[in-house]
Parts: structure tokens; sequence; C-alpha cells
């Protein structure tokens, strides 16, 4: 892993394998890349990220690991290249992210109060759902999961005239 420069772009994985252990804290104002390069969860550790998560030509291996969302700005994306999360927690307050690609997962996702997550036309492969945010729509998505809303949560539908969302176990 190199790590960037103090103001710098967050975390960038290229070529190496970086393996993280349950004890330790993955964290970033910025954004985590993962080009041709791998994260390896080794049991159940954190990752903190204030920014995007972009996976291209390489991978992240999930174990039991938690990756939260923090950032407080818009226009944060979630390019996962077929790579599964166990946990995704959404928290920032005033922070969005938009689905460049399907997403996956296995565990828990939580979109918190003042988070937008933006599905994109991607779908969503989900076991357990929690939402107290917002949760935008386009009308193409497949959500295999019935999320849990909390009162006072957002769903947002920006479909074209005539189109219908695919959500497969929503009712």
């Amino acid at each position: 892993m190199l790590p960037r420069a103090a103001g710098a772009a967050g975390w960038f994985v290229a070529g190496s394998t970086i393996t993280q252990n349950t004890s330790t804290v993955l964290f970033t104002n910025s954004d985590i890349m993962i080009t041709n390069g791998q994260i390896a969860a080794s049991g159940s550790p954190s990752i903190v990220v204030g920014g995007s998560w972009t996976v291209t030509n390489g991978s992240f291996t999930q174990g039991t690991s938690t990756v939260t969302f923090n950032g407080t700005t818009s226009g944060n994306i979630i390019t996962t290249h077929g790579s599964p999360f166990y946990n995704a927690f959404f928290t920032g307050s005033g922070g969005s992210w938009t689905l460049q690609s399907s997403m996956t997962v296995t565990s828990t996702m939580t979109i918190a109060s003042g988070a937008l997550f933006n599905l994109n036309g991607s779908s969503l492969t989900v076991s357990s759902c929690t939402i107290s945010g917002t949760l935008q729509l386009f009308g193409t998505e497949a959500v295999s999961s019935t999320p849990s809303f909390v009162t006072g949560s957002t769903v947002t539908y920006d479909a074209p005239s005539g189109a219908a969302p695919v959500l497969s176990t929503w009712t």
C-alpha cells in the first residue's frame, strides 16, 4: 500500500496485497482505490473511508470486516469490481455515495440519517439493510432484501416516465 502525502487523496493500493488484521483500523478522510492490488481483511477489522471506494482490476477480501463511509460531502462513488462487503455503514451526515457497479453486502448495510445512497441503476444484494437516511432509485435496480425503514427515512424514485423498479423481494 502506498500512503499518499498529507492532504492528498486517500490510499492507493497497486500491485501489492495488504492483509488487515482484526485489531487494526484502516482510516482515510478521503478515498480508497485498489487497482491491480488487494486488501485482505483477516478477522473483523474496521475500515473507515471519508470518500469514494474504487476497485479496478484488484480485489477486496471482506472477511467479517466493517467498512464505514463517514464522508460529509457529495459526489462519492462506490465501484466494487465484484468484491463484496461484509458490513457496510454509510454514516456521514450530508455525505452521498453513488454506485458505479453492482454491490453485495453479505451481512449488514446501514444508511444513517443524513446520508444518501444512490443505486444509480445498479443492483444491490444485501442480507440485512436498515435505512434512516435516503435511498435513491432510478427504476432498473434489483434489490435482494427488504430494507427496514426507520421513521424519517426517505426513498427517492427518479425513474424515467413509465419505468418501474425491479425489486426482487420488496413488498
